[in-house]
């Protein structure tokens, strides 16, 4: 059957091309992921050795120690780029739309909505962000526009 191999090679391909050949960011990550998981490995590995009857302040220094590598094994793995999934955002002043593309967690399309200008009751260009609101006044899409050419174009397009 063609399908078993269908399904196989489009796990790897779909991965590699998710990254765009960036192999310094997938190394990056790979390491920081390994000292995050050596932090948090080496945080249980201070109870191997047990603690003496008694000793007090042995176990004080075994549990400060093993919060401190916890803890610095999350912070060590929330570093890896979790970026934010900005909505690319499209006006056609043409069509008389606006266009929203949420992406995914390595910039891919994930899905397109389209919302026309008339059906929109509200779009603001205020202090360089763009938000639009639909007629129940939830907001479609909000961004920041920090080019001055973008932001006059936008302006344009909605004025006409």
């Amino acid at each position: 059957m063609s399908f078993q191999s269908n399904v196989i090679s489009d796990g790897p391909l779909k991965f590699l091309k998710a990254h765009k050949g960036n192999k310094w960011k997938l190394f990056k990550n790979g390491v920081i992921t390994l000292v995050g998981t050596i932090f948090l490995a080496a945080s249980v590995w201070v109870w191997v050795e047990p603690v003496a009857a008694g000793d007090v302040a042995m176990l004080l220094i075994k549990m400060t120690l093993s919060f401190v590598l916890l803890s610095l094994g999350f912070v060590v793995i929330n570093m890896l780029d979790a970026r934010e999934n900005i909505p690319v955002i499209q006006l056609d002043p043409i069509r008389r739309r606006l266009s929203v593309t949420e992406l995914g967690n390595h910039g891919e399309p994930l899905h397109t909505t389209h919302y026309l200008l008339d059906e929109l009751s509200e779009i603001t260009m205020y202090d360089n962000l763009l938000t639009a609101r639909d007629m129940t006044g939830r907001q479609v899409a909000t961004v920041a526009v920090h080019d001055p050419v973008v932001g006059k174009a936008i302006r344009e397009a909605l004025a006409s």
